[in-house]
């Protein structure tokens, strides 16, 4: 019998289920990610489809910072640098990849070998650990990064909070939050003392959802009357929550201001909920279609990204490794670099001073062929740098080359 269930679980972690409608902002950006493809919203009214490399759909995507996130597939790792203009596969995993956190401007996966995976500072090298669970990794689900780097994983109604601070732990305690069955459905920290819970209980079936201000040391409870489904975040100030009354929760002041915005759809269960500085997103059940709003949810717009994306034309490949003038040029006190590559490789672009001093790196990473774009900020530069004339160079393969720019303030 323990045979045949263990048989069942195997193939359900290898079957291609339908990807569940998704959204996600990166900075501004709307991303909307379904059976139909992977799609960037390019104004109010048209979307881009997205082709990664091999042609993969990714299953969860992941923001990082305002123009930086993340995609997986089954084994496929892809990153964006640049609001999802582009996209570049970065690691190709020998496991299945189960979920993936942010982690202060990275990320940590979890990985179908019950091991946890987190990159280096320079992405090109990884460091994973064992984590010895009683369940099959895909029973498990990531659910957030508290400072000072300590991860919650939940299975069933087991939630566990494990230290990933020191990475050559032979073995790795863990704290059980409750001594109740609840299990996770939505948690996260804005900051390193405010964060949130919500919790069902998998016996009674009932709702929780509780707010710390002290890093999770203490936890007081909002409400009790509603489950939520999706939860995230805009900043330190607001947190917005899909729940089963169909209502989109809006908390402030720490919890102690909460407000009711209607959605569109009266009686269907969202999704996925998505929060930028300028709208509201969500997607629901059964439907393809995703519903924005830019005034709070007083009015929302219906999108599909099938429908409002235009047939592209043949997608042209550059014939030859090509550096661009940098533009603006003079500028300040940012620049766009722009270049164009024939075939998948590797590309850096560093900035260096008239003395030949490297100042900063812009990118380090493989490229697919295509035209891409980086930006060098001086605002992002520790050392304060003078007018004058400065230099970007970049390496492909075994071709380097430099071009001039000139900083004015």
């Amino acid at each position: 019998m323990f045979k045949e269930i263990a048989l069942f679980l195997i193939l359900l972690n290898t079957i291609i289920l339908p990807i569940d409608t998704q959204v996600k902002y990166i900075g501004n950006t709307l991303f909307v990610l379904n059976d139909d493809g992977f799609f960037r919203q390019i104004d109010s009214q048209h979307f881009q489809k997205i082709t990664l490399y091999n042609n993969i759909l990714p299953k969860q995507i992941i923001c990082i910072n305002d123009s930086a996130g993340y995609v997986v597939g089954d084994k496929d790792l892809f990153k964006t640098t640049n609001n999802g203009a582009n996209w570049t596969l970065i690691k190709t995993f020998s496991v299945s990849i189960i979920d993936i956190v942010a982690c202060e401007n990275s990320i940590v996966i979890w990985g179908s070998d019950n091991r946890l995976y987190y990159p280096l500072e320079t992405g090109s090298n990884w460091v994973n650990v064992a984590v010895n669970l009683a369940a099959p990794s895909y029973g498990y689900k990531l659910f957030a990064i508290k400072p000072p780097n300590q991860i919650y994983i939940s299975y069933i109604h087991k939630p566990y909070l494990w230290p990933i601070q020191k990475w050559d732990y032979s073995s790795y305690p863990y704290y059980q939050m409750n001594s109740t069955p609840w299990t996770f459905t939505g948690l996260g920290f804005l900051t390193g003392s405010y964060g949130y819970n919500s919790t069902v209980s998998t016996l009674w079936g009932g709702n929780n959802f509780e707010i710390t201000s002290d890093g999770g040391a203490g936890w007081r409870r909002v409400s009790n009357l509603w489950k939520t489904s999706s939860v995230c975040a805009l900043d330190s100030t607001a947190i917005y929550l899909s729940t089963n009354v169909f209502k989109i929760i809006k908390l402030t002041d720490n919890g102690t201001t909460w407000e009711i915005i209607d959605q569109q759809e009266p009686n269907a269960e969202i999704l996925s909920l998505a929060v930028s500085n300028e709208a509201l997103a969500y997607s629901i059940v059964g439907e393809k279609s995703v519903f924005v709003s830019y005034n709070e949810g007083l009015t929302w717009e219906k999108l599909n990204p099938v429908l409002l994306t235009p047939v592209d034309e043949e997608i042209k490949i550059p014939n030859k490794f090509t550096l661009y003038n940098n533009y603006p040029n003079p500028f300040n006190p940012s620049t766009v670099i722009r270049f164009e590559i024939p075939e998948r490789g590797y590309v850096n672009i560093s900035i260096y001073d008239l003395l030949g001093k490297k100042i900063t790196t812009l990118t380090d990473e493989t490229y697919n062929a295509g035209t891409f774009e980086v930006v060098f900020n001086t605002n992002l530069i520790n050392d304060i740098l003078a007018n004058g004339v400065y230099f970007y160079k970049m390496q492909y393969g075994n071709k380097t080359v430099s071009k001039k720019m000139i900083l004015i303030k």
